[in-house]
């Protein structure tokens, strides 16, 4: 090969390797989606944001201790009897 064809390849690679990124940036700059939402959208998440702050601020009631291991559990042991021993060894 002559140096001029040599010199050509070279520079057609380097241009097509440095096009790349932008080429490839571009194309997911197209593929977003876009951001604006449709009013029944808006309006879903108003009632969705309505009734989280209802459950939120609307229950002030305590409730009861629930146990998660209550029907596992067997009937409480009765209270171990102790021997009072005043004698000193």
């Amino acid at each position: 090969m002559n140096p001029p064809r040599i010199a050509l390849l070279i520079a057609s690679a380097f241009v097509a390797v440095t096009a790349a990124p932008a080429v490839a940036q571009k194309m997911m700059q197209d593929a977003k989606p876009s951001l604006s939402r449709s009013e029944e959208a808006k309006k879903n998440d108003a009632l969705f944001d309505q009734e989280f702050r209802n459950r939120r601020d609307g229950d002030s009631t305590p409730q009861a201790k629930a146990d998660p291991w209550a029907g596992v559990r067997s009937e409480p042991a009765p209270p171990a009897t102790t021997k009072k021993n005043n004698a000193r060894n």
